[in-house]
């Protein structure tokens, strides 16, 4: 119940017998029903029969040979595949349940935490490709990495590349992105290495940014928090004229603080050392407060 309420509304299955079958679908004129696993399928089957729920992260349905339409018109999906017991426990087949629902539900985690103008988090497999939706889908559609279509998707469509300082939309440009480095964050994430950034480096719009990233190897996929540089500089400059502020009333305190015990120390220096204090005369001290 839980895996099919995830999946919502776009519900689909297919389920496969311990030889790799698939014995029952939600399409029941699916042609798949009697084929064997696909080699993909398989991988995660052998995990499955042994006892393991997988989820398979974002994917799209491949479009019929016929069709002109880039795959980047389906909309993704998510999926998970868990194994089936009989009432003695043992495993007699394999069901994997998914749909767009289950991608939107792991899209919205980290658009939930998007901050300010431009702060967004998001997460990409070990080839350095979206596995979330971007927050700049627009400006990605007019800088040509995904198509100038409403509905486009940044997911499984965009590889996290430094497109470099002068990046353009020109068919040139394009092509010449598929050989440019993945964005720092990016590269230093997949290697293993967990760090922030407060110094600036271009993101996968090539604009200037400051990050924390982090690999988490147990779902074998990266998350990135970046906030554009200018964004990040004036939210800074208001901390800075803050602590400058209280630095310098702390400064005029002390200050204040010092003179007086300056005057203080004077006047006890005079009163100590002369028996005269202006037109009187010091006999004997009478008290102290």
């Amino acid at each position: 119940e839980t895996i099919v309420s995830l999946a919502g509304p776009t519900l689909e299955y297919a389920i496969w017998d311990l030889s790799g079958v698939q014995v029952a679908a939600s399409d029941a004129d699916s042609p798949r029903l009697g084929q064997r696993a696909t080699p993909a399928e398989a991988a995660i089957l052998a995990d499955v029969y042994a006892g393991q729920t997988v989820v398979r992260f974002p994917y799209t349905d491949k479009l019929p040979p016929e069709s002109s339409a880039g795959e980047s018109k389906r909309p993704p999906k998510m999926a998970i595949c868990t194994p089936i017991r009989d009432r003695a426990g043992a495993i007699i087949a394999a069901i994997g349940v998914g749909g767009t629902s289950m991608w939107e539900e792991f899209n919205g985690l980290f658009t939930e935490v998007r901050t300010g103008d431009t702060g967004e988090t998001y997460a990409f497999d070990a080839s350095g490709r979206m596995l979330s939706e971007s927050r700049f889908n627009a400006q990605l559609r007019q800088l040509g990495l995904i198509e100038d279509r409403p509905g486009s998707h940044s997911t499984l469509n965009v590889t996290l590349r430094d497109p470099g300082p002068r990046f353009g939309t020109t068919q040139a440009a394009q092509d010449a992105l598929v050989t440019r480095p993945l964005t720092r964050a990016v590269s230093l994430c997949i290697s293993g290495h967990d760090g922030v950034d407060v110094d600036g480096y271009r993101d996968y719009r090539g604009v200037l940014v400051g990050g924390a990233w982090r690999w988490l190897p147990e779902y074998e996929f990266g998350v990135v928090t970046e906030v554009d540089f200018d964004e990040a500089a004036a939210a800074r400059r208001y901390i800075d004229v803050g602590f400058a502020l209280i630095f310098g009333l702390l400064m005029l305190s002390m200050i204040t603080l010092g003179v007086s015990y300056h005057r203080l120390a004077r006047l006890r220096w005079r009163i100590g050392e002369a028996m005269e204090l202006g037109p009187y005369t010091l006999e004997k001290k009478i008290g102290e407060g």
